[in-house]
């Protein structure tokens, strides 16, 4: 695959290069930086990370995804309607919400109208229209996810409601959504406490920023699931709960990693949603 700049972009834009943009809009699309151990085998190097892929840290991840957002927006302004299908697949296929919605922006210039595909629900989702996705029910879901996750705070509100209206399988992708984050927290703080990474220093400092964005991940999802009113909402989070503690309980007090600390604050908060949703379903 070609490689791009922000620099390059504004050339390829200047000179209106449809095909280019085009090929950028996947450019490194899929990728993501997650800690790992290096390849010579089970120690630690407190100095060292690598990344899945060829992704190197935040930095270079910001600037790959707005090069997709770029693309987007300039092959919306430029009007070619050869366009319009891989902006589609942008809409609906990309791995963040924000490129997602640069996408179905792009396309409501080209002239194309938000229907009952997923990139009709990306449309609607970044107008903030719940009630079309309501209407559009199991097709709105992932958008919908994707965007309470990722998105903006000051929408989750609606967003818990609309999934809530939508239900069953609404319901299901949450569990599913709060499994993964729990799963992976879990598995992250269960390698820093073994391997006695040191958090100050190399792969600890960037661990303990990942231990705060899954810490918020997990609390988001277990909020979202509160809403339901559904009975298998109650079932995984008390899953949740009890494999929270029992992981936990199982860690050696001189293991301890910083982001131990901060997992104490988020027992509680899983229990809260639980409690939420059990005096929603008393009410009901």
């Amino acid at each position: 695959m070609a490689q791009y700049t922000r620099e390059k972009m504004k050339k390829l834009i200047k000179k209106r290069k449809v095909k280019s943009l085009i090929k950028a809009l996947t450019f490194m699309r899929g990728e993501t930086f997650v800690w790992d151990k290096p390849p010579s085998g089970d120690k630690f190097d407190p100095n060292y990370h690598i990344v899945k892929g060829s992704l190197k840290g935040h930095k270079e991840y910001v600037e790959h995804y707005g090069i997709r957002m770029d693309a987007a927006e300039a092959l919306g302004e430029i009007g070619d309607k050869q366009a319009v299908e891989p902006l589609i697949d942008a809409a609906e296929n990309d791995n963040l919400f924000c490129v997602r919605s640069a996408a179905a922006e792009a396309l409501e210039k080209l002239g194309w109208q938000p229907d009952n595909s997923v990139a009709g629900a990306v449309y609607w989702v970044d107008k903030c229209k719940w009630d079309k996705c309501i209407e559009l029910g199991d097709v709105a879901v992932e958008p919908l996810i994707h965007d309470f996750v990722w998105g903006v705070s000051s929408n989750r509100v609606n967003i818990a409601k609309t999934l809530a209206k939508i239900g069953g399988p609404a319901v299901d992708a949450l569990i599913e959504t709060l499994n993964k984050w729990l799963k992976e927290y879990l598995g992250m703080v269960g390698l820093a406490a073994m391997k006695g990474i040191d958090p100050t220093k190399g792969l600890g400092v960037l661990m303990l920023e990942s231990f705060s964005g899954m810490n918020d991940l997990l609390k988001i999802t277990a909020w979202g699931l509160s809403w339901t009113g559904d009975e298998r909402s109650v079932e995984a989070l008390n899953k949740a709960i009890t494999s929270f503690k029992g992981a936990f309980s199982t860690l050696k007090s001189d293991a301890l990693f910083m982001g131990y600390t901060r997992a104490e604050f988020l027992g509680p908060e899983l229990e809260e949603s639980l409690e939420k949703l059990k005096k929603s379903i008393a009410g009901a």
